[in-house]
């Protein structure tokens, strides 16, 4: 197995991110540093910080850290996209601060006949809504494509595997006859808000006029929820382009920061 500088140079310590590392030139000089973890099967540099010029990073990168994962500024990004990485997803992180900015009661009027509950189904019986609000094509698929499994995907969201275990703040809208309309799926990620804690790792709703407003009362529902069991934020990840970013915002939910992930070569 290769062995790379990177794991010969000490963790930082950082209350809030414990695994910190450093990526280090020849002279052991820091070129930048990041939150080390997993993400779908790879290790991921997630968060990073240069402290040197983005080509020298980038260049660093794809020779120690051949098959990682790298989430960090959309510069950094492009330069390994020129180096050969693939990019998986350019992604813009919110959050809302539910101690200074706590969610009342959900206002927005539901759409006729929908109702709100507890998310109580199991993927076998979302799987075909899931597959309606993100088809071929959708933004959320404009560098990965769309999964092959609809379902397998979204047990793994589910379950835990994917995104962390599951709270039990997600919702679930049912039209009336009693049919998934909706989706709220929120989970727990490793760390502290507001890259970690509370997250919304799914919402969806069916595609349709007679469901317009669906999305909208969930997260509400979800916020309240949220404020409720005391959690002190709620994060988010929407893909660049998606047009859920703008309610995100309408709900108080604060950009904090974008990012390009992308795969290195493992052969580089």
């Amino acid at each position: 197995m290769r062995r790379t500088r990177l794991r010969r140079v000490p963790v930082v310590t950082d209350p809030t991110h414990p695994d910190w590392r450093c990526l280090v030139d020849d002279e052991g000089r820091t070129l930048a540093r990041f939150a080390y973890g997993h993400r779908d099967g790879r290790p991921i540099a997630d968060l990073v910080e240069t402290e040197a010029g983005v080509a020298a990073v980038a260049d660093r990168m794809v020779r120690e850290l051949p098959g990682w994962k790298v989430a960090g500024a959309p510069a950094l990004g492009e330069a390994l996209v020129d180096r050969g990485a693939r990019p998986t997803r350019h992604v813009h992180v919110h959050s809302r601060d539910l101690t200074a900015n706590p969610a009342g009661a959900p206002r927005s009027p539901l759409p006729p006949g929908i109702t709100i509950g507890p998310l109580d189904r199991p993927a076998s019986e979302l799987a075909p809504l899931y597959e309606s609000a993100y088809p071929p094509g959708h933004v959320d698929w404009t560098y990965t494509g769309p999964p092959r499994d609809y379902e397998h995907d979204l047990a793994g969201i589910l379950d835990g595997p994917l995104a962390g275990p599951r709270l039990p703040i997600g919702r679930l809208a049912l039209d009336a006859r009693h049919r998934p309309a909706g989706v709220l799926i929120v989970t727990r990620l490793e760390g502290e808000p507001p890259f970690g804690g509370p997250w919304v790792a799914e919402l969806f709703r069916r595609p349709g006029d007679d469901v317009r407003g669906a999305g909208r009362a969930l997260l509400e529902s979800g916020l309240h929820a949220a404020t409720q069991e005391g959690y002190p934020a709620l994060g988010l990840a929407v893909t660049d382009g998606n047009p859920a970013q703008r309610l995100y915002q309408e709900l108080g939910f604060e950009r904090i920061l974008s990012s390009l992930v992308v795969v290195l070569n493992r052969g580089a």
